[in-house]
């Protein structure tokens, strides 16, 4: 702080470092929210598991629109999870339903699909998820 007493252009240069410390806040807030959205969105839409289901069905189509359907797949799942969670938000607002509740549901649902896959309930395992469903657009609308 004593350099910037002793010289007489000591506010602009505070101000400076003022934009500075803002700037790196929201480049720190930006990229903490990105990393939580990704850590709670890669499990559930899980493209490890997805891939070899892409590759099976598409299996009958060339190499170059295999590529062409990987890419309107990613776009459009990138949209519907964006649009998620940019409308979700006000969706539940709509409707009157608050975080908690939702947390609850959706703990529930995602229980019920572990149950409904256990080879105990059913007798065979019928663990095949979609590659993106209602489970990711929920944890993109709730954030």
């Amino acid at each position: 702080m004593l350099p910037f007493i002793l010289r007489h252009d000591a506010p602009a240069e505070m101000a400076y470092a003022s934009d500075c410390a803002n700037r790196a806040a929201v480049v720190n807030g930006v990229v903490s929210a990105f990393l939580l959205t990704f850590a709670a969105l890669f499990p559930i839409v899980n493209p490890i598991e997805g891939a070899p289901f892409f590759l099976a069905m598409t299996a009958h189509v060339s190499s170059a629109e295999r590529r062409v359907l990987a890419r309107n797949v990613a776009i459009n799942g990138f949209a519907l999870l964006l649009g998620s969670m940019v409308i979700g938000p006000y969706l539940l607002e709509v409707f009157g339903l608050q975080l908690p509740v939702v947390r609850i549901a959706g703990g529930l649902v995602v229980a019920a699909l572990g149950w409904s896959c256990s080879p105990r309930s059913s007798g065979r395992t019928t663990a095949t998820p979609p590659i993106r469903g209602p489970r990711a657009t929920s944890a993109a609308s709730i954030r």
